[in-house]
């Protein structure tokens, strides 16, 4: 089964391609020119890891949260791609990914995403052999309310995600909570959410495929400027 994963929901854009075990991934710091920059990844994806992409089984998306420009223009060339060579897309929360790509055995993960405005997604998951499960529903909360419900109680607890944003003073950070990667979402993370999905044929279509913002943009994009010419079909 071959995968290519996108993400784009933060100031990092990655791209990934699996089969069964990771093949290729690349990761770019870049806070402008998303849709220049995704195509030309994905291409260069494909030479490096020396696939067709004829031969993808389907792509697995970051959905968010997030920030809104970069997960707009992540869809936008996701559904391109899918329906060009007619593939599903599985969509997969940038929370879920953060949490499964941590590595503990007892304490309680606590995935949290910059959406901007000095507002972040947080959510708390239980470590269960083989993966997580989630203890929470997602909610935006003020870093200053993000870190009063990590202080609220001495239960153990392990922060990933965007996490730098909010502890300025690290030196001075209580024991029960540890700061720990990945501090943002890697493509090679949502392989292993969106993976069961797709071997079990549980996935919308793409073009019904919903992005989570969890909150309102800050500024609406027209359509022309999620678009660009690109051949994704046979050649």
């Amino acid at each position: 089964m071959k995968t290519l994963s996108i993400s784009t929901s933060s100031d990092f854009v990655s791209v990934a391609l699996h089969e069964e075990e990771l093949l290729s991934v690349n990761t770019i710091s870049s806070k402008k020119n998303h849709t220049e920059l995704i195509y030309e990844m994905i291409e260069s994806q494909f030479i490096n890891a020396d696939i067709d992409k004829n031969q993808l089984d389907g792509l697995i998306l970051d959905v968010g949260p997030g920030y809104y420009t970069g997960m707009r223009i992540g869809l936008s060339v996701a559904q391109g791609l899918a329906a060009g060579l007619g593939i599903p897309i599985i969509p997969v929360s940038s929370l879920d990914a953060l949490a499964f790509a941590s590595f503990t055995g007892h304490r309680t993960i606590f995935s949290v995403v910059d959406i901007k405005r000095e507002e972040y997604a947080i959510c708390s998951y239980k470590p269960v052999p083989g993966g997580v499960v989630k203890q929470m529903e997602p909610q935006v909360l003020k870093g200053k309310e993000i870190l009063d419900v990590f202080n609220e109680d001495r239960e153990k607890k392990l922060i990933v995600g965007s996490w730098s944003k909010i502890f300025k003073d690290k030196e001075n950070i209580d024991s029960h909570i540890k700061l720990a990667n990945p501090t943002y979402v890697s493509a090679e993370h949502l392989y292993s959410v969106g993976k069961d999905p797709l071997l079990k044929s549980q996935y919308p279509s793409y073009a019904e495929v919903v992005l989570n913002y969890m909150r309102e943009p800050d500024v609406s994009m027209p359509k022309e400027a999620l678009e660009k010419e690109i051949n994704w079909s046979n050649g």
